[in-house]
C-alpha cells in the first residue's frame, strides 16, 4: 500500500464507538425498546491544513481518489459519532437507532468541511 493512501480496513470502523449503533430503527438483537429518548447528534467542522490541502489540489488534477481527503472526511464522521455517542450516553441511552450523516462543505475555497452524525436515542432490555 502505498504512504499515501488509508488503511481502507479502518475507515468507516464505527464498532469501538461504545454503544451500539444502527442506521435501521430496530432494536438491537436480543433487546427490545423500552424508551425513546429523542434526537442526538454530533458535530465536527474540519480543516485539511495548508500542507494537506494543498498537495491534495494537485492531487485533484489527476482523476481517481484523492487519498488524504478521504481520510480526512472519514477521520470527521468518527469524530461526530463519537460526539453523538456520548451525547446519547448522556441522555442515558443504551443504543442508537436511525443513524444517518450529512455533510456540507463550508466557505467558498475555504476547505473546511462540516459533518453531522445523527440518530435516535433510546433505552433497551433483554428479551425475555
Amino acid at each position: 500500500m502505498a504512504d499515501d493512501q488509508p488503511d481502507m480496513a479502518t475507515l468507516g470502523g464505527y464498532h469501538a464507538s461504545g454503544l451500539p449503533c444502527s442506521t435501521t430503527f430496530s432494536a438491537p438483537n436480543g433487546q427490545r425498546i423500552v424508551e425513546e429518548l429523542g434526537l442526538c447528534w454530533g458535530l465536527t467542522v474540519r480543516s485539511m491544513g495548508f500542507g494537506r490541502g494543498f498537495t491534495s489540489g494537485f492531487k485533484s488534477l489527476q482523476r481517481g481518489e484523492v487519498p488524504k481527503m478521504t481520510e480526512n472526511y472519514d477521520d470527521g464522521r468518527q469524530e461526530a459519532v463519537e460526539r453523538m455517542v456520548k451525547f446519547a450516553l448522556e441522555m442515558g441511552a443504551t443504543a442508537v437507532i436511525g443513524i444517518r450523516f450529512d455533510s456540507n462543505g463550508i466557505g467558498q475555497d475555504a476547505g473546511l468541511q462540516e459533518v453531522l452524525a445523527y440518530g435516535t436515542a433510546i433505552k433497551t432490555e433483554p428479551v425475555s
